[in-house]
């Protein structure tokens, strides 16, 4: 689905990962690498990028970073996880089956907000809501000529996590920071025109 939308929504992420990237590095007092990795290396398949000490004094980290668009009122939305994606051919498992982050940055553009979630911690609690069947999860896969319709994408299986139970669960392990606090003044909702 590579149509000019589509194209320019990559655009507007890769500079949302700049953006947000940057200032959590200067605000850690790390740097930052989006291709860590010689090109012909998956790697990028597995995080978006890494912060580092160029001092040696801290441990590297990767960061996986996702866009979270429909969170407009912290009390009352949910985090949305891409669980799959169906292509015309086959299904393809999402970024949360095989990422190697140590953190899963969401970035939420509605509400000037990020949350750095602990990576494993995270999945570990999705997998301990879907075996308690606590999990929501909306299949487009039953609905896809619909979806094709209204979307330029292709059909997903997404999960969803209310947010305040979230952070109340995962309390020890997420750390959240206002676009303020890092240094973000400008909108990062990049609308389509």
């Amino acid at each position: 689905m590579e149509d000019q939308r589509f194209i320019d929504s990559i655009n507007k992420t890769s500079y949302r990962e700049s953006v947000v990237g940057s200032a959590l590095a200067r605000n850690w007092r790390m740097c930052i690498n989006f291709t860590p990795y010689h090109p012909t290396d998956t790697h990028k398949d597995e995080f978006d990028y890494l912060l580092f000490d160029p001092l040696g004094g801290r441990s590297s980290i990767k960061v996986e970073q996702q866009e979270s668009h429909q969170i407009k009122d912290e009390e009352k939305d949910s985090f949305c996880i891409e669980l799959a994606t169906y292509t015309s051919t086959h299904k393809k498992l999402g970024k949360f089956h095989y990422c190697s982050a140590d953190i899963l940055l969401i970035n939420c553009t509605n509400i000037n907000k990020i949350y750095l979630f602990q990576f494993d911690k995270f999945k570990q609690y999705c997998v301990y809501l879907h075996e308690q069947d606590l999990l929501t999860i909306y299949d487009s896969k039953d609905k896809e000529k619909a979806w094709r319709e209204t979307h330029d994408t292709c059909p997903v299986k997404l999960a969803y996590l209310e947010i305040q139970k979230t952070l109340y669960d995962l309390n020890e392990d997420v750390e959240a920071f206002t676009y303020k606090q890092l240094g973000i003044f400008n909108p990062l909702t990049l609308n389509f025109n």
